[in-house]
């Protein structure tokens, strides 16, 4: 099995014009395809997330959680994680920043926690 993580906006400030042009997603499934920006930190740790996210009943694998956060929370999270990452890590600080500064207007993000079947 293979284990990542993925963060999307859940709540978008309408008063807020971003700096950044967010493009529609391409994919995201049924959850998240709606976002304007959906990302998967390498950096960030999926046993964080299923130790202090919820259960996500509706999908069959054992391992998908959720975790709902303010933007404030996230940026804090985030920080925490950077601090074990692995030096070629350090170029998705730059999106991340952008995607949680208040003038992207995002407040809240799901993140979600999955698992898939990679083939090993």
């Amino acid at each position: 099995m293979a284990y990542a993580v993925r963060l999307w906006p859940i709540d978008i400030d309408p008063s807020v014009t971003p700096r950044k042009k967010w493009s529609q997603l391409r994919c995201g499934g049924s959850l998240g395809s709606e976002a304007p920006w959906c990302y998967e930190p390498s950096y960030w740790k999926a046993d964080v997330v299923t130790a202090k996210g919820a259960r996500d009943e509706a999908v069959a694998y054992d391992f998908n959680y959720y975790w709902d956060l303010g933007r404030a929370e996230v940026i804090t999270l985030d920080q925490g994680f950077r601090e074990g990452c692995i030096p070629w890590q350090r170029a998705q600080f730059a999106h991340m920043d952008c995607a949680l500064d208040a003038a992207s207007g995002f407040r809240r993000f799901r993140i979600y926690a999955y698992e898939w079947e990679s083939g090993f």
